[in-house]
């Protein structure tokens, strides 16, 4: 039963993470183009 769980869980955490990844794409292209996070680079 724990076993379930902890794998339940750590599926639960990669598609967190893979959904960040998705979400974040876009940002982290804008500052490579930019050049600068704060952009005034």
């Amino acid at each position: 039963m724990l076993e379930n769980e902890f794998y339940r869980q750590r599926m639960r955490a990669y598609s967190m993470y893979a959904s960040l990844n998705e979400q974040r794409a876009a940002l982290l292209e804008a500052v490579q183009i930019r050049g600068s996070v704060f952009g005034d680079g």
